[in-house]
């Protein structure tokens, strides 16, 4: 994943910046891994959580700047009742290429609706 991120990438949560950062948003990232993992019944640690990006529209600016928008609906596993949607939204990415790569440079998320039963089930918007 750093790999595909500008060194002062930023995450922007409707409105509010959650991280800042190449470092901050890996540290996010891990974080969310330890907050939300699960392991199965075989062992295998894994995400509860899984984002569908469809509608994926990219718009090349000049020779080092693209925007891209897209629809991301998030899925989460609740326990014995398998999947639900947790949230419907909008991903807003700014890219920038380096050194021949493209990097996601700030990505702003806005959340047209979800289930905020659910989601403080499990932590969210805390």
């Amino acid at each position: 994943m750093p790999s595909l991120l500008v060194p002062v990438g930023r995450d922007v949560l409707s409105g509010q910046v959650v991280a800042k950062g190449l470092d901050a948003l890996v540290a996010q990232a891990k974080r969310d891994h330890e907050r939300f993992g699960i392991t199965l019944p075989d062992g295998t640690h894994t995400s509860p959580m899984r984002h569908l990006i469809s509608n994926v529209v990219v718009e090349r600016l000049d020779a080092r700047h693209a925007t891209a928008s897209s629809y991301v609906v998030t899925i989460i596993r609740d326990g014995d009742d398998g999947p639900k949607i947790l949230s419907v939204g909008r991903y807003l990415d700014e890219f920038q290429r380096i050194g021949g790569q493209w990097k996601i440079g700030r990505r702003t998320i806005l959340l047209d609706f979800g289930d905020t039963k659910l989601g403080g089930k499990y932590g969210f918007g805390k």
